[in-house]
């Protein structure tokens, strides 16, 4: 378990640079293909969702959860 929540961890920053460059790529841009605040939400929503699930991993391990009941 502690090693899916490692590579929740890893995961997580890679969506954090991602994220970065769609920003960047933004700003960059004189025409994108769609509304640049559309792009910026959507971006941040699934920056969101990532965060949580991290944090849902880091309480995981914290808390030494070994199985989930369904």
């Amino acid at each position: 378990m502690a090693n899916h929540c490692r590579a929740l961890s890893r995961e997580e920053e890679e969506a954090d640079a991602i994220s970065y460059e769609v920003m960047q790529a933004i700003r960059r841009s004189f025409i994108t293909p769609f509304d640049r605040s559309d792009i910026k939400a959507l971006s941040s929503a699934l920056d969101d969702a990532i965060d949580q699930m991290n944090k849902t991993g880091k309480t995981v391990v914290l808390y030494d959860v070994s199985r989930f009941e369904p």
